[in-house]
């Protein structure tokens, strides 16, 4: 074994110090690189999903309000439409194509609902479809039919509501327009 000369223990000691200091700052740089960049991407992915959940409600509660008006206006003339276009009427391609996004940001109690009332919305496009088909064209509702519309009317614009959390109505809404 090699004595050192006077010094250089000390020379290697610091320079050990040194090396295993820079090591220390340069993986504490990588820890807080890593931690930062996923902390970053889950931000942003939840950012990136929480956009598309609201644009989604956006999209299908802009439908419903559509059906709501069209079902308001047949249910204020009491006259079956003669839609040769129901998909340009009452549409559920938007619905068709977000409620497996909304299936996971609405609660249950609103996404059964939206379920119930996009169902009724078929069979209402169904029965207008065979209004329109009828020959000689038999226009005149009866009353229960248009209190039946009205209503299908009204319960869209709630429903509405409450997907668009606060979005606006009409006065008239609370009114019955069928008499």
């Amino acid at each position: 074994m090699a004595l050192n000369a006077p010094g250089e223990c000390d020379r290697y000691d610091a320079t050990m110090d040194s090396a295993l200091a820079t090591g220390l700052f340069a993986l504490g740089g990588v820890i807080v690189g890593a931690v930062t960049t996923t902390g970053g991407q889950v931000f942003l992915d939840s950012r990136r999903e929480r956009s598309q959940a609201n644009r989604a409600k956006r999209l299908v509660a802009g439908e419903l309000l559509q059906a709501q008006l069209i079902l308001r206006s047949i249910a204020e003339t009491k006259t079956w439409p003669p839609f040769d276009d129901v998909d340009a009427y009452l549409p559920t391609k938007g619905w068709q194509e977000y409620r497996s996004r909304l299936v996971d940001t609405l609660d249950q109690d609103l996404f059964d609902h939206l379920v119930m009332a996009y169902a009724q919305l078929e069979i209402d496009r169904i029965r207008f479809s065979m209004f329109a088909k009828r020959v000689p064209p038999d226009d005149q509702m009866t009353i229960p039919e248009a209190l039946g519309v009205w209503h299908s009317f009204y319960e869209l614009g709630r429903l509405r509501r409450r997907l668009d959390a606060g979005g606006s109505g009409w006065i008239d809404e609370m009114e019955n327009p069928v008499r």
